[in-house]
């Protein structure tokens, strides 16, 4: 088979070693699964040829060892063999049993643009990652026993820094990270002794999307100035106040170095159940304490200037109001979900947010916005945790005073009885969607009454159906003035 190009699966398992895998020109994916230990590993991993595989641009290694623990030094033996193919450009490791990675193991793989390793949950040792210099996509997850992804004195070990003066070393194109379910990571990197246990301060000089989650001892990350999207699940958001620092770096953004960077990029923020949001310098991408006759100065802090997206939840000891503030003229979109604290929200004037949900904040009673506010969509759920039914009257009393929403979705309220004669007052809504209130009777005929209102979709509410929906609905003639009207049980 000296012709085979494509091999999709070589499976390592009781009759043929990693050794066996045959001498031939493979070209583009590989993917290579370990289904049982073998005693002869080691040996089998020095015999094999995978470096000879000059065309393979992409390796896949599952490690699914079922029958019996293997020895784990032994693991990280057969790893330290195992000569990687020189020209990839993506791999992948899934369900490595082994300790550490060998440090050396992608050393002179330079044209390397994604890594991803997976479910090694007693790895405590990555390989060196920092100096590849094609690197764009790094994903870390569930690798339980990592404390830290690099080590200090592997960073310094050829004399160079890897401090702010020298990121053309330092993940010189990574643009996206990943590192979700590190139940044990500390940092980013192990402390030096020689620098008294505090770790330098380090920068992803390109990095532009960041997902980070599970991970609640992490207490620090390297600077990330140019960054434009971060999903931050289940952390303590403290962790980024390291970018709350002065910079000198001609690439790092447009402000002045001599300014403090929190994100001046970013575009896109979601926040989950992430301890300390709401209580540092944070609180203020929602509510500003700062004068607006401030002036502009070149020491002053920089804060989410840039987001467009915002969604936040599960805050806990969260402020009970928020106001936007109007300093966030590219903020589109908000969503905020399972904030228990929070009564009330204002939209500040001269605003750009066009589409706002608030999904389950059981509390919430008021909605405002400015007189300027161009808010045109708006979500409102409920959920199992709506308590008392004063809410839920209260919140759209103050919903019928938002007379720019052009479109408007209520979903699951399961004590909701009926909707404010004031909703009427919404002379621009043209789309409405009635969701999950089971308990909802009628509509209010000045809701009805819109000149405006082109679609009507009632779902899950049983007795609107019965009230409305063609034929035979008693008050089905009150809505042939709406073209689309929808209705499912």
């Amino acid at each position: 088979m000296t012709s085979l190009k494509v091999l999709d699966s070589f499976i390592v398992g009781e009759n043929y070693g990693i050794d066996s895998l045959p001498s031939l020109n493979f070209t583009g994916y590989l993917n290579i699964k370990f289904n049982k230990w073998r005693i002869d590993a080691v040996v089998g991993a020095q015999r094999a040829n995978l470096k000879d595989y000059q065309q393979l641009t992409s390796l896949n290694l599952m490690f699914l060892f079922m029958d019996v623990t293997p020895d784990l030094g032994e693991m990280d033996r057969m790893l330290t063999f195992l000569q990687l193919p020189p020209n990839l450009k993506i791999i992948e490791v899934l369900g490595y049993q082994g300790v550490e990675m060998p440090r050396t193991w992608f050393d002179g793989l330079s044209k390397l643009v994604s890594i991803v390793i997976l479910s090694c949950s007693k790895c405590t040792a990555l390989p060196h990652l920092s100096k590849l210099p094609h690197l764009k996509v790094l994903c870390l997850n569930a690798i339980e026993g990592l404390e830290y992804v690099e080590d200090e004195n592997d960073n310094l070990a050829d004399g160079g820094k890897c401090g702010s003066g020298a990121h053309n070393v330092y993940f010189p194109s990574l643009e996206f990270l990943q590192l979700w379910s590190l139940w044990s990571l500390k940092g980013w990197t192990r402390p030096s002794k020689d620098d008294g246990g505090e770790p330098r301060q380090l920068m992803f000089p390109r990095l532009l999307k960041l997902k980070v989650g599970n991970s609640p001892k992490l207490i620090s990350m390297p600077l990330a100035p140019k960054l434009e999207s971060l999903e931050a699940v289940a952390i303590n958001w403290r962790v980024f106040e390291s970018n709350l620092t002065l910079v000198d770096d001609e690439e790092a953004a447009s402000p002045p170095s001599s300014r403090q960077l929190l994100f001046p990029c970013l575009m896109q923020l979601t926040s989950h159940f992430c301890p300390n949001f709401m209580s540092i310098e944070a609180q203020r991408i929602i509510s500003t304490s700062i004068d607006d006759e401030e002036p502009a100065s070149s020491s002053s802090t920089t804060l989410f200037t840039s987001l467009k997206e915002l969604d936040i939840s599960l805050i806990e000891d969260g402020p009970a109001s928020l106001s936007i503030s109007s300093r966030f003229s590219n903020l589109q979109s908000i969503k905020i979900r399972r904030c228990d604290e929070l009564t009330s929200l204002m939209i500040e004037s001269s605003n750009s947010i066009r589409d706002f949900k608030i999904q389950g904040c059981k509390r919430m009673k008021n909605i405002s916005v400015g007189k300027h506010s161009v808010l045109d969509t708006l979500e409102i759920w409920g959920d199992d945790f709506i308590v008392g039914d004063d809410f839920e009257e209260e919140i759209f009393q103050s919903i019928a005073c938002l007379t720019t929403l052009q479109k408007l979705r209520i979903q699951n309220y399961d004590k909701l009885t009926q909707l404010p004669d004031e909703m009427g007052n919404l002379s621009l809504l043209c789309e409405l969607w009635i969701i999950n209130c089971p308990k909802m009777a009628s509509l209010p005929q000045s809701l009805l009454g819109l000149t405006s209102l082109q679609k009507l979709y009632i779902l899950g509410c049983p007795d609107l159906k019965k009230r409305y929906e063609k034929p035979n609905g008693q008050d089905c003639h009150l809505l042939q003035h709406i073209p689309d009207v929808y209705f499912s049980g």
